[in-house]
């Protein structure tokens, strides 16, 4: 777990997407399945009525249904709602024209 939780700015660089896609995240070894809100190149938003805290570091996976390809990565956790809460990867997604996918 990353030490200084408010050190963890969001920077939005690339585009954002709404969408609907389904996620598998692991955290302290425990497997959970919610749904992706929005996506891009940098991170996502996980709806989820549980939301995970600041700094927490997890391993996501999940399926483009548009494009069918498998994105497995690594993410830290940088802000949490009620709603839920948003992940930074550490390197961006090479997911092409994200402001294609479809809800």
């Amino acid at each position: 777990m990353i030490q200084n939780k408010e050190s963890l700015p969001e920077r939005r660089t690339t585009i954002r997407k709404n969408c609907m896609i389904p996620v598998d995240y692991v955290v302290n070894r425990r497997v959970y399945r919610d749904f992706i809100e929005n996506i891009s190149q940098q991170g996502v938003f996980i709806g989820t009525k549980s939301p995970v805290s600041p700094g927490t570091e997890l391993v996501l996976t999940f399926t483009l249904k548009q494009t069918g390809k498998f994105i497995k990565s690594s993410g830290v956790v940088i802000r949490k709602n009620r709603k839920g809460f948003a992940v930074i990867f550490p390197q961006p997604l090479a997911i092409q024209q994200i402001d294609r996918l479809k809800k």
